[in-house]
């Protein structure tokens, strides 16, 4: 509930929506309305998706957590599958659909100290079975800064998983902004002595210091590449 509700704030917010304009989209008082933005009472899952779609969110539905459709498709195909299964099969389908649902941001708004939590909802998202600490999230890579051709590489094109919970160990793949720069970039977490360096994998690319006013935004947790 809670998360539901600063989400409908925070787009209410950015769309100069009222509480009165709102409360007429969805059919109910203004007073209904003030009291689900003030915690004092819970509407029911269909009122708080209505207000999803009338706040022009209808990629996301409420359940009892925030799920995609496609998700909800994929769950019910899952139900049917546990109830023609046997109890050995129907645990092993529980273990094996344990997976989480991120949002696909920009590099613009990863740069960001916190990103806002209505850039969390919308667009497109994906899954990984990678249970996140912090509010997690899908990057693709742009340009060679990261492909090499011997080792670790990760090549233009590839999708990475980012978790803003985790602190940076050396050797980590993380995202990062430097001063006076606005987008975000991803390099490896080096270290030299006591200097710490943001490392690109294709050497033809300069290596920076990570200076004090450099914004570590989240470690690379998993990395996805996709065909074409």
């Amino acid at each position: 509930m809670n998360k539901w509700k600063e989400l409908v704030k925070e787009i209410m917010r950015e769309q100069n929506v009222t509480q009165t304009e709102l409360a007429e989209r969805v059919g109910v008082s203004q007073g209904a309305v003030g009291h689900w933005m003030r915690g004092r009472s819970t509407p029911h899952v269909s009122k708080m998706n209505r207000v999803l779609r009338e706040l022009g969110m209808d990629n996301l539905e409420v359940v009892q957590i925030l799920r995609t459709a496609e998700q909800r498709a994929d769950y019910e195909a899952h139900v049917d599958d546990l109830s023609r299964a046997s109890d050995h099969d129907r645990d092993a389908l529980h273990r094996s659909v344990s997976y989480f649902c991120y949002p696909r941001l920009t590099w613009a708004v990863a740069g960001t100290d916190q990103p806002s939590r209505a850039s969390y909802y919308r667009g497109d998202a994906g899954v990984s079975g990678y249970e996140a600490i912090g509010s997690a999230y899908w990057l693709k890579v742009e340009g060679d800064a990261m492909n090499s051709p011997v080792g670790l590489s990760v090549p233009d094109g590839t999708e990475v998983l980012v978790d803003p919970g985790l602190e940076a160990q050396v050797g980590d793949l993380i995202i990062a902004r430097r001063p006076g720069i606005d987008q975000a970039i991803l390099r490896q977490l080096a270290a030299e002595g006591s200097e710490r360096f943001l490392k690109p994998l294709n050497s033809t690319y300069p290596v920076y210091e990570l200076s004090a006013d450099c914004l570590v935004v989240g470690v690379v947790v998993q990395a996805m590449f996709q065909m074409a």
